[in-house]
């Protein structure tokens, strides 16, 4: 029973680390997003001033 216990606690370990990572996921996912209008917001702005 002492073995169940230790496959409970690295189960939850794993699970936290697998949260984590897609938290850091969706997190670089936001920042790419932002980043990708911003370049099209100044795209916009640089064809609208061309002749």
């Amino acid at each position: 029973m002492d073995n169940l216990m230790y496959v409970f606690a690295a189960f939850a370990v794993i699970w936290l680390l697998v949260l984590m990572y897609l938290l850091a996921l969706a997190q670089r996912q936001r920042a790419l997003a932002r980043e990708i209008s911003a370049l099209e917001a100044e795209w916009q702005q640089m064809k609208g001033n061309q002749p």
